[in-house]
């Protein structure tokens, strides 16, 4: 598991997730445009919105199986020979990464289903070209 919580944060260190998300500029020219010209750009548009979406709720997964693993790892230090309240104490910092975990994990799903948006200041880039 140690070796499972290093690799993930490895995976999301490595990833090009540390970037603003992209804002889809449309051409100038738009309402001069054929019908099927004007048609890509909206439909760039839309694959652009989706595209941060799934980059924003694939960091916030690597997030969120990284706080489960931690919480799973500090679970199995939780000794029987510490004090009650030591145990009591690190149950307590142990439930808050859970929570974390949770937390992160329901927010990629918002983010997924366009209940929200993804963050401005997320890490996430996107870009797509129309020719």
């Amino acid at each position: 598991m140690t070796a499972a919580h290093k690799a993930l944060a490895m995976v999301i260190a490595a990833s090009d997730l540390d970037r603003l998300p992209v804002t889809h500029f449309e051409p100038t020219d738009l309402p001069g445009l054929p019908d099927a010209a004007r048609r890509s750009p909206v439909v760039a548009r839309e694959d652009t919105q989706q595209a941060n979406r799934m980059r924003a709720a694939s960091h916030l997964f690597l997030v969120a199986a990284s706080n489960a693993m931690a919480a799973a790892l500090d679970l199995g230090k939780v000794s029987m020979e510490m004090t009650t309240a030591e145990r009591e104490a690190m149950l307590h910092a142990i439930g808050a990464q859970a929570t974390a975990a949770g937390h992160c994990a329901t927010q990629a799903s918002k983010i997924l289903t366009g209940e929200i948006d993804p963050p401005e200041d997320d890490s996430v880039v996107v870009s797509k070209l129309v020719s």
